[in-house]
């Protein structure tokens, strides 16, 4: 229950930075991208979260995949290693699976493998669809927060930063058009600590540019298959 409660806030917590207020808007070279990177920034002093400057930042794409297609690929462990930055291109394990009560739906613990270090980094993950959309929500975590939750313990201090992907259709329900898919990823890093700039430098524009766009750009290629 301490997992799932874990879980719970993760999910929440995205859809806290895809609706955040006060967004700039950057430009990028991802081919079909829709508007741009938005960016915002969020002082946070709050437990559940790490305290400091947290920069937050959403992008969309159009894949011309079915929705289904783009979910089934981003919730396959064995394929994270093609996009996600924590893999280090090596394979991860999904260590521990809660089910919601069908396939698609469930919580995943994952290990990435990093051959010749003991890496105590962990990831917690939630995956769900339904005839609207769906959604891969994930958070890395370490190994002794995680097993604090895992073991009962009370999860509301645990620090954690979302990031994820809404994949929905580009259609409306009336066209007769070819199904695409809008992709929409947001993440969630920390600037600086407390005793930091609380303010939006432009390292920290870069540096989650160049997070979403690689990662964007990673999902596109693998599923596209080049």
């Amino acid at each position: 229950m301490s997992v799932m409660k874990l879980a719970q806030r993760m999910v929440k917590m995205y859809f806290e930075c895809l609706a955040m207020p006060n967004k700039l808007e950057f430009h990028n070279f991802i081919e079909n991208n829709i508007g741009g990177i938005k960016i915002a920034t969020n002082k946070n002093t709050n437990e559940g979260k790490p305290n400091g400057l947290i920069v937050r930042a959403t992008a969309t794409l159009i894949i011309p995949l079915s929705p289904n297609k783009v979910f089934e690929f981003l919730m396959d462990h064995t394929k994270r290693n093609q996009w996600d930055v924590l893999a280090y291109g090596n394979p991860v394990q999904e260590i521990g699976h809660i089910s919601h009560g069908h396939p698609t739906n469930f919580i995943s613990i994952i290990k990435p493998s990093i051959p010749g270090i003991d890496n105590q980094l962990m990831i917690l993950q939630e995956s769900f669809v339904s005839h609207v959309g769906s959604y891969v929500i994930y958070a890395p975590i370490d190994s002794t927060s995680l097993n604090f939750a895992i073991n009962g313990g009370n999860p509301r201090g645990i620090h954690i930063l979302s990031s994820g992907f809404g994949v929905c259709s580009s259609k409306k329900e009336d066209e007769s058009s070819k199904d695409e898919s809008l992709l929409t990823l947001a993440c969630q890093t920390l600037a600086s600590g407390l005793d930091g700039p609380m303010m939006l430098t432009t390292q920290a524009v870069s540096d989650v540019n160049n997070l979403l766009t690689t990662t964007l750009v990673k999902v596109k290629d693998a599923l596209m298959g080049i």
